[in-house]
């Protein structure tokens, strides 16, 4: 096993859960219970919540895969820990991102789960909303939960709908029957069914990726899950050009592989800065102030004008004291929007609620 020099240390461990790095650039998962074929316990949801995030703000890491030991990928939530909180009341808080960290998250940089067995309940809507899936030919699926009075409230039943279609989706979720893994490769669930050896090829698959430019990983992802959830066709590539392509162009990257490939050989590739305090360079930084500088100019020109006035002219000094207030009040203004439109453009989850707020309006538009 690899093992990278990070940025930034990360969580703590977990008992119950494997951390290690196959390649310097790949994060490895795996669920350690097997003997309670790996069901997810509250301290285990919010250590991968903490762990993922960590992953898509470390700039050495490009690529998770999460699998799970023994015979089961994830059997779901913790039925024993679920039952001992009913006593206290229903109260079962979760992070943002969902069961595991992965059913409802959004992040940054790609995760294939390796499904090495069973999978069912919070286990199955880890692996809908993961990136890509690759099963072991003895895996099954399934969304039990009807069969035991609850629903599979973490984000799987408004997003499976969206792969296999609608009635597939009802069957899955109104039935709870288990679903073949080559019979979840047909319904699109799956990307690859194979006889042994998914960790190994989920490894394979990941470097793939990670010799890709990751500036084009992300926003490649990004332009997917904009039209995956729910973004019109249109509307998602505007958001995609004007949010993210617009902040790759011309970086670093972009200009590395059009080079390499002219010279014809391999690109270097620099960690992504798409994210973070590192987004504008100080070049990048010189050339968005330009309008802020030429405005300060107009701002101090008629200060100097006003000095020179003789006292006398006191209409016009008044005059040219509200104007040059007026430019330097703009001037602050435009400066304060700049500061909140970077700040804005900094984060992931406003970007998402954007696009997520546009494509409701939309819809709002067009049916109502």
């Amino acid at each position: 096993m690899a093992t990278p020099n990070f940025a930034s240390p990360p969580p703590p461990a977990n008992e119950n859960i494997l951390v290690s790095f196959p390649k310097p650039s790949i994060l490895l998962v795996t669920l350690n219970r097997p003997n309670d074929l790996n069901c997810i316990n509250a301290p285990m949801h919010y250590y991968l919540h903490s762990l993922f995030a960590w992953f898509d703000n470390e700039p050495s890491l490009l690529c998770g895969i999460m699998t799970g030991t023994g015979r089961a990928f994830c059997a779901g939530a913790d039925l024993k820990e679920w039952n001992k909180s009913n006593e206290n009341g229903p109260s079962r808080a979760a992070p943002p991102s969902g069961f595991g960290g992965l059913s409802r998250r959004t992040g940054k940089k790609p995760v294939i789960c390796a499904v090495n067995g069973i999978c069912f309940g919070g286990g199955c809507e880890m692996i809908i909303n993961a990136d890509i899936v690759l099963a072991d030919s003895k895996a099954v699926f399934g969304l039990p939960e009807v069969k035991i009075g609850v629903v599979a409230l973490a984000g799987a039943l408004t997003r499976v709908v969206r792969t296999v279609g609608k009635q597939r989706a009802m069957e899955m979720a109104l039935t709870g029957r288990p679903l073949p893994a080559q019979e979840a490769r047909e319904w699109g669930l799956v990307n690859k069914v194979m006889e042994g050896g998914v960790v190994e090829e989920a490894i394979k698959m990941a470097e793939v990726i990670c010799a890709n430019s990751p500036d084009s990983v992300i926003v490649s992802r990004e332009g997917v899950k904009l039209g995956w959830e729910g973004v019109g066709a249109e509307e998602g590539t505007r958001l995609l050009a004007e949010n993210w392509y617009s902040r790759m162009d011309g970086g670093e990257n972009m200009k590395e592989g059009v080079k390499s490939f002219v010279e014809k050989r391999k690109p270097r590739w620099v960690p992504s800065k798409l994210w973070g305090g590192e987004v504008y360079t100080s070049k990048n930084l010189g050339t968005d102030q330009r309008p802020s500088i030429l405005l300060l100019l107009c701002v101090l020109q008629p200060s100097v004008f006003l000095v020179q006035l003789p006292l006398q002219h006191t209409a016009l000094r008044t005059t040219v004291y509200a104007f040059g207030s007026s430019l330097l009040y703009i001037h602050i203004s435009l400066v304060g929007i700049s500061w909140a439109s970077r700040q804005y453009l900094d984060s992931r989850s406003a970007m998402l609620e954007k696009g997520r707020l546009q494509a409701w309006r939309l819809l709002w538009q067009e049916h109502w």
